[in-house]
């Protein structure tokens, strides 16, 4: 009896070692053999037998971008499609034109169309505050400063609360002093400086709001805008040694 008991003992030992010489292959065994780790859970990180190299980088091709929306344009396409075609299409012309040595003036005025087309076809398009922005860009591009400011003081007349309010109200502004335009320059400072919000601009509107009133001979509106300025600077406390209180 013991020995039929240890031929069988021995049967199983040999099977098992062949067994563990050439095992089935198994998902876990597979996974393992090519590198990666299990836990429970099969984790595919990236076998070596599947070995990813990613391609470079497709440089961006900004006229190629712009044919392909003027080729979009000519399908007429659904209102929505067709504002995203004329605004991106414009976009990039101006920005081609900012980035180049000299203005490309028929490009320009390409942009500065489908600004117009779109403005006019769109009036509650989400983004026509930044349209307006841009187109400002385009007519400053094409040394037309006059319809710079127009659109700028449209941009703050239609969109009072736009982010873009500030320093379209202040650079029409500035347009407007640097060329003796002062009366015009005044509101426009004053918007700036009203802005609920507050601005980092608020400080030099204050300053050239007061000089605008200055250079109009408007005395007595603009000491108080001063005064507001000197409180601001000057030490607390009465004034009783003006010269050390200018000092600090």
């Amino acid at each position: 009896r013991a020995w039929p008991l240890a031929a069988a003992i021995l049967l199983i030992c040999v099977t098992q070692a062949r067994a563990s010489e050439d095992p089935t292959p198994t998902v876990g065994s597979i996974t393992r053999n090519n590198g990666l780790t299990t836990n429970g859970v099969l984790i595919v990180h990236s076998p070596s037998i599947f070995r990813v190299v990613p391609s470079n980088p497709t440089p961006a091709n900004p006229r190629l971008a712009i044919e392909q929306y003027d080729r979009l344009l000519e399908l007429s396409p659904d209102p929505d499609i067709r504002a995203e075609a004329l605004r991106r299409s414009a976009d990039l012309r101006v920005q081609l034109n900012d980035s180049e040595a000299g203005a490309n003036d028929a490009e320009l005025r390409k942009a500065i169309d489908n600004y117009k087309i779109l403005l006019a076809d769109f009036p509650v398009y989400e983004r026509n505050d930044r349209v307006l922005y841009q187109l400002t860009r385009a007519y400053q591009l094409s040394g037309d400063a006059n319809r710079a400011i127009d659109s700028l003081r449209m941009l703050v007349q239609k969109y009072p609360t736009s982010a873009r309010t500030d320093d379209a109200a202040f650079r029409a502004a500035e347009w407007l002093y640097a060329g003796g335009r002062y009366s015009e320059a005044e509101p426009l400072y004053r918007v700036v400086i009203n802005l609920e919000t507050g601005t980092t601009l608020s400080e030099a509107a204050q300053y050239k709001y007061g000089w605008s009133l200055f250079k109009q001979a408007k005395y007595e509106q603009v000491l108080p805008v001063f005064f507001a300025m000197l409180d601001r600077y000057l030490p607390p406390g009465e004034l009783t040694d003006p010269v050390g209180a200018l000092a600090s």
